[in-house]
């Protein structure tokens, strides 16, 4: 199981970046464009520097990776950070985004953190301690399990990517596929949707949703079947359901 300290420091730093986000949200804020298009404005930016801040305070031997000021996996302990996942959903008054907070330990996310500061949502996850989510801090967190089988009825499974392209066409062939979104992979873990397939996440997307994955009884892997967070296509799942769609997806190379 994952040091609680760590984990009690995770949940402390993605509710203080929350808050912040929260507070300094304008529909007037200065956005820029980052070389692989994406948006990026200044309170994406000044939470990394929060969040790394206190990393460095409290774990000064810890290596960090963030969206915005980069950094590297070497370190044996290294902390992995998106601090506003959905940019441009939060720039819109929306309210799928949030940050993604994990660690790394030899090589294996050890925990994870998800919120959704305007639910007042945090999904987090520990090796060996379960997944859960909690809204009201004065309530018991509640845990989470990916779905069962259907039965005779297809999974449903999230696709990032085109549904007319190859990929989408071989799955369609086994499943339902519906529209993906931010919280496509938060269905996944909640059980709501059976799998979800991501084919453009970087590591601080992926990170924290491969420890809430499987503590909630599902798998997940790359389209090599490695348990990778640095390679791009990542499948998430049901363990029932996992080599079925990575056969669809092995066959799109």
């Amino acid at each position: 199981m994952a040091d609680r300290s760590d984990l009690d420091l995770a949940l402390a730093l993605a509710r203080a970046a929350g808050e912040h986000a929260l507070a300094a949200r304008t529909p007037r804020q200065r956005v820029e464009t980052k070389p692989d298009g994406s948006p990026v404005s200044a309170v994406d930016r000044a939470i990394e520097q929060a969040l790394r801040s206190e990393l460095h305070r409290l774990r000064p031997d810890d290596g960090v990776l963030g969206e915005e000021f980069g950094g590297d996996l070497t370190r044996r302990r290294t902390w992995i950070l998106d601090p506003l996942d959905g940019t441009a959903h939060y720039l819109e008054g929306r309210r799928d985004w949030g940050t993604h907070i994990a660690l790394r330990e030899a090589g294996e996310v050890t925990l994870g953190v998800v919120t959704r500061p305007d639910l007042g949502a945090i999904w987090y996850a520990s090796a060996g301690g379960g997944a859960f989510r909690i809204e009201d801090p004065a309530a018991s967190p509640r845990p989470l399990r990916t779905a069962s089988h259907p039965g005779s009825a297809r999974p449903r499974i999230a696709l990032w990517d085109d549904p007319a392209g190859p990929l989408g066409q071989r799955l369609a062939e086994q499943f339902t596929i519906v529209d993906a979104d931010l919280d496509a992979i938060l269905d996944v873990i909640e059980g709501g949707l059976h799998g979800a397939i991501d084919v453009h996440g970087r590591p601080w997307d992926h990170a924290p949703y491969t420890i809430l994955v499987e503590e909630a009884g599902g798998r997940f892997a790359d389209r090599d079947g490695a348990r990778r967070i640095d390679s791009g296509t990542v499948c998430y799942a049901g363990a029932w359901l996992l080599d079925a769609m990575l056969a669809c997806v092995r066959d799109d190379r």
